[in-house]
């Protein structure tokens, strides 16, 4: 049966993590994105589904056969992987379904005070974007939460409210503040935390306007380039946070937390990108780091 290509999920290892009632573990989701224009346009082969999604699985295919999914099992077929995470979503799935069951327990968490971190990981042209930013016809998760914050405070009469955002971008190991026209902005280590040096700080922001504009200005500076793989590359890890401050009127009690929304710069082949010169010391640099990511979160 013909079938759009959705993107390529490669894993090795099944992963069945459910964030606690409280926000406060760790989840794993996963997107099928559909193919692109380009992908349909330059296919010499009918596409055909190599993974097939049912409820919170994915099946994928070892060989060149479609996924096909009977009374939410698979046969016994041995060319047939089978991963569960949190949630998965296929190629239909909206951007509002994806926000509403991916961070509504986060941002619960965010609010009562507990840092929150969400990565958007996936190889270069998998939607990673998209998902993270969107459009301004279909917003993606960043919006959605700044708009759920400044919601929030509107119902908040006992608390007073600080919200400050900062845009950044890491680029061929170097850090650069996107909402000051990228400029470098240095790290400095104390034992074993890390701070931006001055004069870097957050903007301060006191409206769901304000904070939109600040981040439409940080997407101007943002570097990104043209491959084979991505039309609109991104060339350097952007972490998007939004640090809350709220204290009680009466008590005086304060709580501080951050959100923190990472969108990775995608893993690369070379065969399949094409980038040379400075595209492909981009290309290099940013497949270590990702390397590194995965070291750091396995250990």
């Amino acid at each position: 049966m013909e079938k759009r290509k959705p993107q390529v999920i490669q894993s090795h290892r099944s992963h069945s993590v459910e964030p606690s009632q409280d926000g406060t573990s760790v989840g794993v989701f996963v997107r099928v994105r559909p193919p692109l224009k380009r992908e349909i346009d330059t296919a010499t082969n009918k596409y055909f589904s190599c993974v097939a999604v049912d409820k919170d699985t994915i099946y994928a295919t070892k060989n060149t056969k479609p996924v096909i999914v009977e009374s939410q099992a698979l046969s016994n077929e041995t060319d047939i992987a089978k991963f569960d995470f949190s949630a998965v979503f296929d190629e239909d799935a909206t951007q509002e379904l994806v926000y509403r069951r991916t961070v509504p327990k986060q941002l619960q968490a965010w609010i009562q005070g507990i840092n929150c971190t969400l990565f958007a990981y996936g190889i270069s042209g998998s939607g990673k974007t998209h998902t993270i930013e969107g459009t301004s016809e279909q917003p993606g998760i960043l919006p959605r939460v700044a708009e759920y914050l400044f919601s929030h405070i509107e119902t908040v009469s006992d608390k007073d409210y600080f919200v400050e955002f900062s845009a950044i971008q890491v680029y061929m190991e170097k850090t650069y503040d996107l909402l000051d026209s990228g400029k470098e902005v240095k790290l400095r280590t104390v034992k074993e935390d890390v701070f931006f040096e001055e004069p870097y700080k957050p903007t301060k922001v006191t409206s769901l306007e304000q904070l939109m504009e600040q981040y439409k200005k940080a997407q101007k500076s943002k570097v990104v380039a043209f491959t084979m793989m991505n039309s609109a590359s991104t060339r350097g890890h952007v972490i998007y946070s939004i640090q809350v401050t709220s204290r009680h009127v009466d008590s005086g009690k304060t709580t501080q937390s951050k959100f923190n929304l990472v969108d990775l710069s995608g893993s690369e082949r070379v065969l399949n990108s094409g980038v040379t010169g400075e595209r492909l010391r981009e290309s290099i640099t940013i497949n270590q780091s990702l390397s590194t990511l995965v070291m750091v979160v396995e250990a």
